[in-house]
């Protein structure tokens, strides 16, 4: 009998297996490669383990099986503070080398945890994904406090078309803060559905602006020479003064392309 019935219990009346360690439920039909390749990703650490250390009975009964994975599978932890500790240095990992979210799930990177802290559960892409959407979160509202003390702030701006046809703006800020120390952070990069003319591009940069409370202290915007963005400054500006906003929005064409 393959080892993988020793974590997972057949569903009666389904074509489906359910794993003791995490209760995910997976396809099975007659084969086990897909349960063991759940082990091998999801529960490496368990996986091994039990590898170790084969059940000693050829056929043990339902509650038995049971009770041999509960000791000699039970999952060991790492203390709660190194495993926030890891988990955030994974987190950072993924950001600042723009790795995939789903690089959790590689059995090799997995392997190479296993060595480095052995104890330490690895959490789940989807678990990764929210921890780095409440990320993004925290880092908006820093850098929000941090622009509520910028009295005039310049933004630069492009867009792009990626290779599957969809499009994107990126807008960033630069200010000096109150220890004059010059800061360049990225406001959003974001997905641009909407057809790049001026108007919408413009409009766009000022809901961005605004959703900073910085729209009202742009003194500045360095774009690329294309029609549609000295297009869009304009509607900046018109915005801007429809708001009631102080910012003066001055476009600024980048000398990079203006040389191109």
């Amino acid at each position: 009998m393959s080892d993988v019935w020793r974590v997972f219990e057949k569903l009666a009346g389904e074509k489906k297996a359910k794993c003791s360690l995490c209760s995910r439920s997976l396809a099975y039909l007659g084969g086990t490669s897909n349960l063991r390749k759940h082990l091998e990703t999801a529960h490496p650490v368990e996986w091994r383990k039990l590898q170790e250390k084969p059940d000693s009975k050829s056929k043990p009964d339902q509650t038995k099986r049971h009770s041999t994975i509960d000791v000699h599978m039970k999952r060991m932890s790492c203390s709660a503070t190194r495993a926030g500790e890891l988990t955030d240095g994974l987190l950072d990992f993924i950001v600042l080398d723009m790795r995939p979210v789903s690089i959790v799930a590689g059995v090799g990177f997995r392997r190479l945890l296993y060595k480095l802290e052995p104890e330490y559960s690895v959490p789940s892409h989807t678990h990764m994904a929210s921890l780095l959407a409440k990320k993004h979160v925290e880092g908006q509202g820093r850098l929000r406090k941090m622009l509520e003390k910028a009295d005039a702030v310049a933004l630069t701006t492009d867009m792009w078309t990626s290779k599957a046809m969809e499009g994107y703006i990126t807008m960033t800020v630069h200010f000096i803060t109150e220890s004059w120390s010059m800061m360049s952070l990225v406001l959003a990069t974001a997905g641009f559905v909407d057809s790049h003319t001026g108007a919408n591009i413009g409009k766009r940069m000022v809901d961005i602006a605004g959703d900073f409370g910085v729209a009202g202290s742009v003194f500045a915007v360095t774009h690329d020479e294309a029609a549609n963005q000295c297009a869009a400054l304009r509607v900046c500006k018109d915005e801007a003064q429809q708001l009631g906003l102080s910012g003066e929005w001055r476009s600024v064409i980048c000398v990079a392309h203006r040389l191109q």
